[in-house]
């Protein structure tokens, strides 16, 4: 089984769609990258006075962030010795402090006397908001996932299907990552709002109260490490194993799902546009997400690098380029005679022939 040519083409095709097909193509374009992200991310917890700038809540909307935020829920039930609804209610929630955003372990005892209601089970309800959230997100995962397997093991060229609605698919698959913490994910908590906790907040305080606080704060961290057992562990290291090979797989498919074992691949701008993006999106996820656990920093539910200039960079021109995709897919985009919709033309005949639209709508194609 040899390797064959790759052949990049770009063609301008809107005329093919109508006016009124472009809602439900954006609806069905944009819609798993916004499940993705809303069901993802929690409402903040304000304990200070002082808000967070925009780029310091755009990174929480990072699907890397998203990610994180279920893996670091899921390892400390795996790794709690008495799991509780406060704790459930502190790993779930998004706590803004004068130092920033705070997810630690510490914060999760420290924040247990400002909450004024968590949840009433140590688990998430069966007829609840949060498992309708994991519902949609698992359903969407589960067909693109199939979509993908059945593109590289039957060699069915599944590419050609793919159009402007299918660009954000993959994130679908990423989502699955919500299962594992499905059961530990809850919105049924209130916490008190803007309530100075920090030095910062109380520039009154005296020198000794200051000096205490270092003091105070390992006492925190000291009761939460108490909670849980070792991250290398029997409980924390085979999962953060699993989650590596995890995010390692997905890594592979953008790169499997297009090498030409049997034939020429015909690029258009759509499919090389994905392929460079989710390359580099989970390149960066999967090396960011490694030396975080390496580096014992797989504590907090916070994304350890969300405060890092480069993060901050980075995620803003992971939206820019989310951009950018969608404008070539929306000019590529056609509607074939069979109402299917690709970036590729009808037909080629230079390099080979093909029949694109004999392929997409009857199975069969030519080469």
């Amino acid at each position: 089984m040899g390797f064959h040519s790759y052949h990049i083409f770009f063609n301008v095709q809107t005329s093919s769609v109508h006016l009124d097909d472009w809602i439900s193509l954006l609806t069905l374009c944009l819609a798993p990258l916004l499940v993705h992200i809303i069901v993802g991310v929690p409402h903040p917890t304000y304990l200070n006075d002082k808000p967070p700038k925009w780029h310091d809540r755009i990174v929480h909307y990072n699907p890397t962030s998203i990610v994180w935020r279920y893996f670091v829920i899921a390892d400390r039930r795996l790794r709690s010795k008495d799991w509780t609804g406060l704790d459930m209610a502190a790993s779930n929630a998004l706590f803004w402090t004068a130092d920033g955003w705070d997810g630690s372990e510490a914060m999760m005892v420290r924040s247990r006397m400002y909450c004024e209601k968590q949840p009433q089970r140590t688990t998430v309800q069966l007829f609840s908001v949060s498992t309708g959230k994991t519902v949609v997100i698992t359903a969407q995962g589960i067909q693109a996932l199939a979509l993908i397997i059945t593109g590289i093991t039957k060699f069915s060229r599944f590419f050609i299907k793919i159009g402007m609605p299918n660009i954000f698919f993959p994130f679908t698959v990423l989502g699955l990552v919500r299962l594992c913490a499905a059961m530990w994910l809850t919105d049924e908590y209130v916490y008190l709002q803007k309530y100075h906790m920090d030095s910062d907040a109380h520039p009154e305080k005296s020198n000794d109260d200051i000096t205490a606080l270092p003091t105070v704060n390992s006492q925190f961290a000291g009761l939460a490490s108490a909670k849980f057992h070792p991250k290398r562990g029997r409980y924390g290291l085979p999962w953060r194993i699993f989650f590596l090979l995890f995010i390692a797989c997905l890594w592979l498919l953008p790169t499997v799902a297009m090498l030409p074992f049997r034939w020429g691949i015909y690029f258009t701008g759509t499919l090389f546009c994905m392929g460079i993006f989710y390359f580099t999106f989970l390149s960066v996820t999967l090396f960011s997400i490694a030396a975080c656990i390496f580096r014992e920093k797989s504590g907090s539910t916070i994304f350890p690098y969300s405060g890092t200039m480069w993060y901050k960079i980075y995620t803003c021109l992971l939206f820019t380029m989310m951009l950018g995709m969608l404008i070539v897919a929306g000019l590529e985009n056609r509607k074939s005679p069979c109402g299917k919709f690709t970036s590729y033309p009808p037909k080629i005949t230079s390099p080979s022939h093909f029949d694109f639209d004999g392929f997409l709508c009857n199975g069969w194609g030519g080469e």
